[in-house]
């Protein structure tokens, strides 16, 4: 049997994400108005204009870097003791086999091996998530406008223990060997992945009616969703199938971002961002009558700030949930608030808790730190934790001039 908790780490390597502005993250999320001009191709398209000053004439971020991972069950660990307790029941059914008793009780044989393992294996029905996000951006400004390029990718994995644990605890108790036991295990070990790579630029401007001041943003993007889809018995799951092409496919579609941020007066703002206007539904291949569908579609967020010299406040509500896997309770709708201060724009603390509308995940508090000297090299590390095995790290080095 191959190892799951290698296979786990496997899925992983070299995957694609989209770049989350760990600015924003540290501050519970808040995107529509709470992150950087560098934060426009991802957050708010508008934020490219309208979080600019005079000193602003470009800016870079190379690179941004979060992982997210819920394991509320302690699935990797069940993992490894089941496949600890999975491998002494087979040298004790090899033993077996090697002086084979006629007339002996299943049951008997290898008795403690086998309890030990259905001990393990009830434990597994549940689910791993892990999340990554990366990217790079490049943004300039002029008389124009501000435009910025940018190229960020996102990975949405799942590790599914699906147990059928009355019929296979009884395939257990009565194995005499170990192909009785391979053979007739319903349970099964699958690893889904979406991997959406983008690419686009970003377009914005500040605009002034009738004493108004706003600022409007467009993003243009291509997106690629790389699908991964594999479902093997569990005593068959093998991470070198994982290279496999057939279980891998890809999509492509052009998306459109817009934004705006409406400056209310000297300290507050408001903001909405209106995210992947065109929905679109990707399918996985099919593998042993299992089909599985990412969807990406629209994400309208509506947030508001208030700025002093130095705090920042800002709270956003996201408008609409956010589907993901179909046939997974893993939508989400998030409510965020954040406070930053700011010590002469040398360094920055951030603290934010967001909170799930739909209800499927638990509240997150998330902290935050920025570093900024002389206001040209930024690195910002933010912090997410909920209860439960949950939680979430980001790093982000950025430069304006």
């Amino acid at each position: 049997m191959k190892k799951l908790s290698f296979a786990i780490l496997m899925s992983l390597y070299g995957v694609h994400a989209q770049a989350a502005e760990i600015r924003a993250m540290g501050m519970g999320g808040v995107s529509s108005v709470g992150g950087s001009y560098l934060s426009a191709p991802t957050n708010n398209p508008a934020l490219l204009a309208s979080q600019i000053d005079e000193t602003d004439d470009f800016g870079m971020i190379l690179p941004g870097l979060s992982i997210e991972a819920e394991d509320s069950d302690d699935l990797a660990n069940g993992i490894d003791e089941f496949q600890d307790a999975y491998d002494r029941l087979e040298d004790a059914l090899d033993n077996y086999q090697a002086n084979p008793d006629p007339n002996a009780d299943p049951k008997m044989i290898a008795k403690e091996e086998k309890e030990a393992l259905i001990e393990a294996f009830t434990g597994l029905d549940s689910e791993l998530l892990i999340g990554v996000d990366a990217g790079l951006v490049i943004a300039g400004h002029t008389r124009f406008g501000s435009m910025a390029l940018f190229g960020d990718t996102q990975i949405d994995a799942k590790l599914i223990a699906d147990i059928d644990e009355d019929h296979d605890s009884e395939v257990i108790r009565e194995a005499k060997s170990t192909e009785e036991l391979e053979d007739n295990l319903n349970s099964a070990a699958q690893v889904i992945a979406a991997n959406v790579l983008e690419l686009g630029v970003t377009y914005a401007d500040n605009y002034e009616y009738q004493g108004h001041q706003f600022s409007v943003g467009i993003t243009l993007k291509n997106q690629r969703v790389d699908f991964f889809n594999y479902r093997e018995n569990i005593s068959d799951f093998d991470e070198d199938d994982f290279d496999a092409d057939e279980y891998l496919n890809d999509e492509s579609n052009f998306n459109v971002d817009l934004g705006m941020v409406y400056k209310v007066d000297q300290n507050w703002t408001l903001g909405l961002s209106a995210r992947n206007l065109m929905s679109a539904d990707y399918s996985s291949i099919e593998v042993n009558d299992n089909i599985v569908t990412y969807k990406i579609g629209p994400e309208f967020t509506l947030g508001a700030a208030y700025q002093a010299s130095y705090v920042t406040i800002a709270a956003d509500v996201e408008l609409t949930g956010t589907e993901r896997f179909n046939g997974s309770e893993d939508d989400s709708q998030y409510a965020s608030i954040g406070i930053e201060g700011d010590l002469f724009k040398w360094a920055q603390l951030r603290l934010g808790y967001k909170h799930d509308i739909e209800g499927n995940y638990d509240g997150k508090y998330t902290f935050g730190l920025g570093l900024a000297p002389f206001g040209v090299f930024h690195v910002d590390l933010a912090g997410q934790y909920a209860e439960d095995r949950k939680g979430a790290l980001g790093l982000q080095l950025s430069y304006t001039f």
